[in-house]
């Protein structure tokens, strides 16, 4: 899972997604589970415009391997493939990213404080 926010502190706007998986296996579904739906879908709900882009911000969160890898079954570690699929999204859309917490083997908690624009990430310890 990854924790993925928008911060656009000119106007006051905010928002933050948590998404499963970093895209569709079918490309017709659309759905903002999706780090590829999520991230447009993110600024399209903030109302930014090409012109606006370079005062958004972006923090991105989580992508931790929770289950042994050797008993998944999926052709890559989605953690992993959730991160790659976010950095690229972003760069390809010149989002600044300015905070990327990845990975690891603990899960991540992001918090965003809407009234002032600062976030906390806080990593949770793997359940025995």
């Amino acid at each position: 899972m990854l924790f993925r926010s928008l911060i656009w502190k000119k106007q006051g706007k905010f928002a933050l997604a948590h998404c499963l998986l970093p895209y569709p296996s079918n490309l017709r579904e659309f759905a903002t589970r999706y780090v590829v739906h999520a991230i447009p879908q993110m600024l399209e709900q903030l109302g930014v415009k090409p012109e606006d882009i370079e005062d958004i911000e972006a923090v991105v969160a989580g992508g931790a391997q929770m289950m042994d890898f050797k008993k998944t079954m999926t052709a890559f570690v989605v953690g992993e493939e959730n991160l790659k699929t976010a950095k690229k999204c972003l760069n390809e859309l010149r989002i600044k990213i300015i905070a990327f917490e990845s990975g690891g083997e603990q899960g991540t908690k992001m918090s965003l404080d809407c009234s002032t624009g600062k976030f906390v990430i806080e990593k949770i310890p793997k359940a025995a």
